[in-house]
């Protein structure tokens, strides 16, 4: 009795699990981001065990946090814990890759594509990242980060850069620190200069 009770509880946290994962994707389809880190946590929750399953909610929030702002750290910090969970989930070193070109870690983006790759060759979206990784990479250093400075991510719409562009030429404009010391009217100018430049390559 006590055996057949221990089934049912495991087998009704299962169920729990993968419905909080449905309801997850559900909400992540949506674009409701915080909404669906949640489901998937409550997922992780009920699955601890299950380190393939674990690996993949893990995943689903870091994918989901990417698009939270100020989550940076978080959406990297689960895909590191879906790598350890499983280390031979080709999408977790996808996802943390896709993370590391944001901040403009080339190199380390291109690796975690190139281990994404040997693990699971035809994963899809990866040959593009692939080669924006390599090129990212080849360029290191000299190679500026446009779509950070705007606070984009690379796959945005062309509507998207020019609002963001707007916003951010408002909010450093020199003219808004036109009184400051020089110090700062330097820094206000360098930093316009920037989101001017980043749209230019973005914009056109």
């Amino acid at each position: 009795a006590a055996a057949a009770a221990a089934a049912a509880k495991l087998l009704a946290q299962i169920s729990g699990a993968d419905a909080a994962k449905d309801r997850g994707n559900a909400y992540f389809k949506d674009r409701r981001w915080e909404e669906a880190v949640e489901c998937y946590e409550e997922a992780l929750r009920g699955s601890a065990r299950d380190k393939e399953f674990a690996a993949v909610l893990h995943t689903n929030i870091s994918a989901a946090l990417r698009r939270v702002e100020a989550r940076e750290r978080d959406a990297v910090k689960h895909a590191g814990l879906a790598i350890e969970a499983n280390p031979r989930y080709a999408k977790a070193f996808f996802r943390r890759g896709v993370l590391h070109y944001d901040a403009g870690r080339w190199s380390q983006s291109f690796e975690d594509f190139r281990k994404a790759q040997q693990l699971e060759p035809g994963l899809r979206g990866l040959d593009q990242w692939l080669r924006r990784g390599r090129h990212a990479a080849r360029q290191g250093r000299d190679r500026k980060n446009h779509y950070r400075e705007l606070g984009l991510l690379c796959e945005c719409e062309q509507d998207e850069v020019k609002r963001k562009f707007r916003q951010k030429a408002r909010e450093c404009h020199p003219d808004k620190v036109r009184d400051a010391p020089p110090a700062e009217r330097s820094a206000a100018e360098a930093r316009f200069k920037a989101v001017g430049e980043a749209y230019e390559v973005l914009g056109s």
